[in-house]
């Protein structure tokens, strides 16, 4: 029975990279020896997949729920080319099958068969702006067949003649040869990828965090709110649509693969970012109020950085907080997290790192609005490194195995149960 009257507002939402979290038959020792050496290093080291599975979801059911959460948000489960390092599912060959070394469709249905039972929604992450390019839709662009405008080649220009190719001979994601832009104003390309969305929606999917955003056209966002509002509609079901927007050194570097706003828009973006970077997330977040029901918060993120580097002016923070918060109402709601599968821990730097967490996410829960928790965040394992980014893989380090026993005992695990009980009252 489909819950309408759920309040996304007051919700919390699970974060969990299926990868990481739980293999029912344990991982493997090999695995977490070499885990365990590279977390207390800075060396590179060469990710791969760790062997986490959906049923292994399944069987923790109770772990989210006794923690208080009510929405469950799985990282990307579209089948994934073959390389090792792919392990977080944004390198699509097949965005309507699950990745068999996750499990299969009907472990993906019996997942939210259970998370329904125990009053869980089930959002999933969707990523309609790229795919690997061993994808058979880029395979057949390459071979000049059916989808070569699905895609966007240089050697096309004249198709694309506001587009600066600069030296790659096809669109990519951020500059990622491996993965390929999808041309979503081609209404074939546009009407797959919406009628996939659907595909999942008739699964059991609740809700979809929609990856990388600023990547999509408006155009296509706009008719892609359109469509599902309308299936919602249709089916009696409730839809959430959050989406992800993040301006950085990454979108100016790459602003021509981003089609956010018009090329205006997007200048004035990037000169803003220059002068105040905050400022400027907050203008991209609000941009998508009319084409999402919430939109990930990265806003409130880089506010809690900056107050926790030394907590000098908390009367500042709170009257920083008060007005970007006042920009939001029920019909568009910020989602709220302290760190998630990019980020650095909140603490990362800090001496007292303990205490820094604790006081982020202390903060977070005392916001009106809906939050996220980082399956990681629960583990307690400190960041030896400062930034995931400055060496190769350091993305593993936000991103660890959990133990095959999941401790619902640990300090973590009682402080987010408390403070969720807390909102929920």
């Amino acid at each position: 029975m489909e819950d309408n009257n759920f309040n996304w507002k007051s919700s919390v939402w699970f974060h969990v990279m299926i990868d990481r979290f739980c293999n029912p038959d344990g991982f493997s020792k090999e695995l977490r020896k070499e885990y365990k050496k590279h977390l207390a290093s800075t060396e590179d080291y060469p990710a791969e997949f760790a062997g986490g599975k959906i049923s292994g979801i399944t069987i923790n059911l109770d772990y989210i729920a006794e923690l208080g959460a009510d929405v469950l948000y799985l990282s990307p489960f579209f089948k994934n080319d073959d390389a090792g390092t792919n392990y977080h599912g944004y390198h699509a060959v097949d965005f309507r099958e699950v990745d068999p070394r996750f499990g299969t469709i009907q472990d993906l249905e019996k997942l939210i068969e259970k998370a329904h039972e125990k009053g869980l929604k089930v959002v999933m992450d969707f990523v309609p702006n790229h795919c690997s390019t061993k994808h058979p839709f880029f395979k057949d662009a390459k071979e000049k067949k059916d989808k070569r405008d699905w895609f966007y080649f240089k050697e096309d220009q004249e198709k694309y003649p506001d587009i600066n190719f600069k030296d790659k001979k096809y669109l990519t994601y951020l500059g990622v040869d491996a993965l390929a832009k999808i041309n979503l104003d081609n209404s074939s390309a546009r009407d797959y990828m919406i009628e996939t969305a659907k595909f999942w929606l008739d699964k059991g999917i609740d809700g979809l965090r929609l990856d990388h955003v600023i990547g999509p056209s408006d155009t296509f966002w706009k008719k892609f709110n359109n469509e599902i509002k309308k299936y919602e509609t249709e089916h009696d079901r409730d839809i959430f649509l959050v989406g992800e927007a993040c301006v950085d050194k990454s979108f100016a570097d790459n602003k021509n693969t981003i089609l956010v706003g018009d090329r205006n828009f997007r200048k004035q973006l990037i000169e803003k970012y220059e002068k105040d970077p905050i400022e400027a997330q907050q203008d991209l977040q609000l941009h998508y109020e009319e084409m999402f029901d919430g939109i990930i918060d990265f806003a409130f993120l880089k506010l809690l950085r900056g107050y926790l580097q030394d907590e000098s002016d908390e009367e500042k923070f709170e009257r920083k907080l008060e007005s970007h918060f006042e920009k939001y109402d029920n019909s568009y709601l910020p989602l709220l997290l302290v760190e998630n599968h990019d980020t650095n821990q909140i603490a990362a730097g800090h001496e007292n790192w303990e205490y820094v967490h604790k006081k982020a996410v202390q903060i977070m829960f005392e916001q009106d609005f809906p939050v996220m928790v980082y399956y990681a965040s629960l583990l307690g394992k400190k960041q030896e490194i400062p930034d995931i980014r400055s060496v190769a893989y350091g993305d593993s380090h936000s991103r660890p195995v959990c133990p095959d026993e999941l401790d619902q005992k640990n300090d973590r695990y009682s402080l987010y149960q408390k403070l969720i009980s807390g909102k929920k009252s």
